[in-house]
């Protein structure tokens, strides 16, 4: 090539053609020049294309980073909701406990105060006691007196017979001296007759005395097996919430049961749609989850002897329709959708299949289930006094133990004790 060049030269010097060289020079610096103008552009092409997608991977990290900021934001809400939720169910399970606790200072008041009426019953019977020994000893003195009285009165008939010969012999009347005799005769008969009467006056009052200390004995059985009647119903109310409590958690089902009456709520959002009162189809694939856990507590043979009604009740908030008296509207609105929950677990084949209940068992549900509609009666608020809506719209299920006709018993036995 060098050579070529030399050549080229040469030849250029002999014919006078240098001209020539240097135009073949310039278009040989020309292409070179057009060459790295190519390759710049082609590396600034590069360079664009690489920018660009650092461009695409940046706005890409900033969608992904603003989603991660949206779902931290949402995070942190539900976070705060559930913090919240977890307040409120602290400071419910607190009031429980605060109930709970006053339930049971009210219940040993109860037992305090017939502690005392039974102390004052004790103290009664010592007085009656004491008063039956001062009765008896009475009776002894009497019996004495009268005893002293007849030994009087035979003296007296021998001072009689005595005087009447001694006046037989003197020759005076005797018939006047008979007449006094017989009338001290009859004041002595007139002694007797008070002391048998005071005789009888006292047996009556020993007759009286002895039938109320029986029934004073009675009264003290009765009011001690009341008591153990209250304290036991108190306890196994107590075993039935405890035992509700572990068995849903076990079935993880999420339902709060009430410490102090052992009720549980049901939002009416998760069985029926708004203004409904046919069971949705998430409502019935809940209770066929909730009922079986809860029917299998409260019918076994531990308990079920307790259990007086299972309640299910129907609440409302207060919204109505226009046209409509708002409490009478929730009132049947209420009442249709704890009728449509009993229907449903009162089914036979529910019952049967579902439940798992011999035929037993469905005759002693069906006696113990019923159902009632409250409008919004039963309003639940917040804290700030409002009313919460969604909390109100409710169907709560709950049972009642066999306790009032005892407590009843007892207010009786109370009122007989202190008339």
């Amino acid at each position: 090539m060098r050579q070529m060049k030399r050549r080229m030269r040469v030849r250029a010097k002999e014919t006078g053609s240098f001209w020539l060289s240097f135009s073949d020079m310039m278009s040989v610096l020309v292409l070179v020049f057009i060459f790295v103008i190519f390759s710049m552009m082609l590396t600034l092409a590069e360079q664009t294309e690489r920018l660009k997608k650092t461009e695409d991977q940046y706005t890409q990290a900033m969608i992904r980073m603003k989603k991660s900021e949206e779902e931290l934001n949402d995070k942190e809400q539900l976070l705060i909701l559930q913090s919240d939720k977890l307040n409120e169910l602290t400071e419910e399970l607190n009031r429980q406990a605060v109930l709970l606790s006053e339930k049971e200072e009210e219940l040993e008041k109860t037992l305090s105060e017939n502690r005392v009426i039974i102390l004052d019953l004790e103290q009664r019977l010592n007085d009656e006691i004491t008063e039956n020994e001062n009765l008896q000893t009475r009776i002894l003195m009497l019996e004495g007196n009268r005893q002293a009285q007849q030994d009087e009165i035979d003296r007296l008939l021998l001072d009689i017979e005595r005087q009447k010969q001694e006046l037989d012999a003197l020759g005076i009347d005797y018939n006047n001296l008979l007449s006094y005799a017989n009338q001290t005769l009859s004041a002595l008969e007139s002694t007797e007759s008070q002391l048998a009467s005071a005789n009888s006056q006292l047996a009556s009052a020993q007759n009286q005395l002895s039938s109320q200390s029986q029934a004073l004995s009675q009264y003290e059985t009765e009011l001690e097996r009341q008591q153990k009647m209250l304290e036991q119903m108190v306890g196994v109310k107590a075993q039935i919430i405890e035992a509700l409590s572990k068995e849903l958690t076990r079935n993880n089902i999420s339902v709060t049961v009430d410490a102090q009456t052992g009720a549980i709520t049901l939002p009416s959002e998760m069985l029926f749609a708004v203004g409904a009162n046919t069971l949705s189809a998430q409502g019935e694939n809940y209770l066929d989850r909730f009922l079986p856990v809860y029917l299998n507590v409260l019918l076994s043979d531990d308990f079920s002897p307790y259990i007086a009604e299972i309640i299910i009740e129907g609440h409302t908030d207060s919204s109505g329709k226009a046209g409509y008296d708002a409490y009478l509207y929730n009132m049947q609105l209420s009442q249709e959708r704890a009728l449509s929950v009993t229907n449903y677990v009162l089914r036979r084949d529910y019952m049967a299949y579902t439940l798992s209940l011999s035929q037993a068992e469905q005759n002693l549900l069906r006696t113990l289930v019923t159902a009632s509609g409250r409008s919004f009666s039963a309003l639940i608020l917040n804290f700030d006094g409002t009313e919460n809506k969604a909390a109100s719209r409710r169907v709560e299920i709950k049972f009642r133990l066999k306790d009032d006709q005892t407590i009843d018993a007892t207010e009786a036995i109370l009122k007989n004790l202190n008339p």
